[in-house]
Order: structure tokens, then sequence, then C-alpha cells
């Protein structure tokens, strides 16, 4: 009966250990898709930047400025193909604004800083020459 007992204390000690590590290295899988990301907004005018943070899933839209009170939206797309991660990373302003490219769209790897500029590309006019570009302001970004 002693020996009996002491296989089930030992079997159960050694379930509890394959059922602990599981637990762990579940959340290590998970932890390893999930990225807390904050972001500051300093626009032209404003006195204090606009800030937010998020915990965001890879492959999955994250909004990590909701736009309530300022107007200023902050979305990002995190993906992960083999080691190569990148994001996408868009912006929405009360008056239209953009990246760098004219777009409020811009996909990243490891930049954490971008020029907001005035105005936003037009996709259904194409101008003939290129217009200077009005800087009104910056996103910084930090991704952990």
């Amino acid at each position: 009966m002693a020996t009996y007992l002491k296989a089930y204390i030992f079997v159960f000690s050694v379930m509890a250990c394959v059922a602990q590590s599981t637990t762990t290295a579940s959340a290590q899988i998970a932890a390893s898709d999930e990225r807390r990301i904050q972001a500051a907004v300093m626009l032209d005018g404003l006195a204090e930047p606009i800030v937010g943070e998020a915990h965001c899933r890879v492959d999955k839209r994250c909004e990590i400025i909701s736009g309530l009170g300022s107007g200023v939206k902050v979305d990002v797309n995190w993906r992960r193909r083999g080691t190569v991660e990148s994001a996408d990373l868009t912006i929405q302003c009360p008056k239209d604004c953009s990246f760098t490219s004219g777009r409020s769209k811009v996909t990243f790897q490891s930049e954490r800083k971008f020029d907001l500029f005035h105005g936003a590309e037009n996709h259904v006019e194409i101008k003939p020459v290129l217009s200077p570009r009005i800087k009104i302001g910056q996103i910084f970004l930090i991704v952990e």
C-alpha cells in the first residue's frame, strides 16, 4: 500500500510539473504574440502631446490613440513573418494629415519616429507637379 501511495504521489508530482511548464510555455507564446505599444503625437500649436498605449496582438488592428477629445486617432497592425516583424501605422486627424508619402498609412520595421504633414493624398486627383509639404508635427513610438 505504501509503495502504491508513493507511486501515486510521484505521478501526481510529475503531472503537476508538466501542467506548470505547459502553462508557462503557453504564457510565453502568448506574450511573444503581443507587443506593448506607446505613442505620442506632437502637433504644432498644442502644448501637450497626445498620448496613448495599448497591448497589441500580432496580425490584429490595434487602436493606440482613440481620437476622443483631440480628434487624433492612431492605429497599428503588427505583423510577423518568420523572424521578420513589420507594422502598418495609420493616423487620422481632424484636418487631413499624412506621412512623408502623402498617405495616412505607413509601413515600418525599426523606425520609431515619423514626421506628420498637413493634408493627405487625394486618391482621385493626380497632380502634375509636386507641391511643398508643410510639416505639422511628429509621432513617436515605443514598442516593447
